[in-house]
């Protein structure tokens, strides 16, 4: 049986190429919620989503699921988006923003991480982020974001929720060889790694 560990954090911490790393780190296999929102059924509006109360049922995400659940029963599963033959290795790392918060598939996680991080570095992150991979954004696109996050839009980047949810916290300011470093020896104490630190 394959053990899924899910690393969650607020947009910007990082948790995509924390997981990938983990995952070239460990031979193992991952998956991305993201790549899951395009045949899944979330809040049209997060913001409102998010003032409105927050219910985690609106997050459809039935074939992200369904693939967590056959890996996890060491069952090999495809892609539903990249078409790709998924292996149940023995960790599945799953780049999971709501965490231990979402019930769909909250049941398959062992493991519950979370990337701790000081708002205001998560914002500059996340800017630099998708400013770096746009092509045509402009001084005025970045004013909006920037409007929207002083205005109600702070209130996203609320991870208290998430971190009382989670089994471990580390520090998202740490070096990202010791943040590696960091979950490799949660893992070993409780067991998922051989003595040679392998999964």
């Amino acid at each position: 049986m394959s053990r899924i560990i899910a690393i969650s954090g607020i947009s910007g911490a990082g948790k995509t190429t924390l997981t990938r790393a983990l995952a070239t780190r460990h031979h193992a296999s991952h998956l991305s919620w993201d790549d899951f929102d395009g045949i899944s059924v979330h809040p049209d509006d997060y913001l409102d989503w998010f003032q409105g109360g927050r219910d985690y049922s609106e997050w459809n995400y039935a074939e992200l699921a369904g693939m967590l659940r056959g890996l996890k029963m060491s069952e090999a599963t495809i892609h539903p988006i990249t078409g790709e033959r998924v292996q149940p290795t023995a960790l599945v790392f799953f780049d999971a923003p709501l965490g231990r918060l979402h019930g769909q598939t909250a049941g398959m996680i062992d493991l519950a991480v979370h990337i701790g991080l000081p708002k205001d570095i998560a914002l500059c992150r996340r800017l630099i982020r998708d400013y770096d991979a746009a092509e045509e954004l402009s001084l005025e696109d970045l004013m909006d974001e920037l409007r929207f996050y002083a205005g109600d839009g702070h209130a996203l980047f609320d991870d208290r929720a998430l971190v009382e949810a989670a089994d471990i916290v580390i520090d998202g300011t740490l070096p990202f060889a010791r943040q590696l470093e960091t979950i490799d020896r949660h893992l070993g104490r409780l067991g998922y790694l051989d003595c040679a630190g392998r999964a």
